[in-house]
């Protein structure tokens, strides 16, 4: 009889991921949680954007400066409750950027477009590593 093996990829950008981490690892014999991994490597308090930021291929970091320029003129034009335009929102441009791009919202993205992404980064070495034991 094989038990089903629960791993819990938690996103470390919460404000408060420190506490819930503990809470996390004090359930984790009822929730039967055999692995818990950080985003973005499982050290630094960061977030799925600063991994998918670094997942770029080299040279459409360039669109992050746009992006940027962009986000200040925006700023500069005092609009009235204007739309933020945070790490999420710059990735959501990125991406809808190119022309096949797809659907630019997070569930609905392409991300084996290696016009887009690189999965080949070394940024992605510490999820690959942490995963491998689970696919081989």
């Amino acid at each position: 009889d094989s038990e089903n093996l629960n791993v819990l990829i938690f996103d470390a950008d919460d404000n408060d991921y420190q506490l819930i981490l503990d809470k996390i690892k004090i359930k984790s014999q009822d929730l039967k949680i055999h692995s818990i991994y950080l985003f973005p490597d499982n050290q630094l308090k960061r977030n799925l954007e600063s991994l998918l930021k670094s997942s770029v291929p080299m040279g459409n970091e360039k669109k992050f400066s746009c992006i940027d320029d962009y986000a200040t003129c925006k700023d500069g034009l005092k609009l009235k409750r204007p739309r933020t335009i945070d790490e999420k929102e710059k990735l959501w441009i990125y991406h809808g950027s190119f022309s096949e791009s797809g659907n630019a919202k997070g569930s609905k993205r392409n991300y084996l477009d290696a016009d887009i992404w690189d999965l080949n980064s070394d940024a992605l070495n510490p999820r690959k590593e942490f995963l491998k034991p689970f696919f081989t």
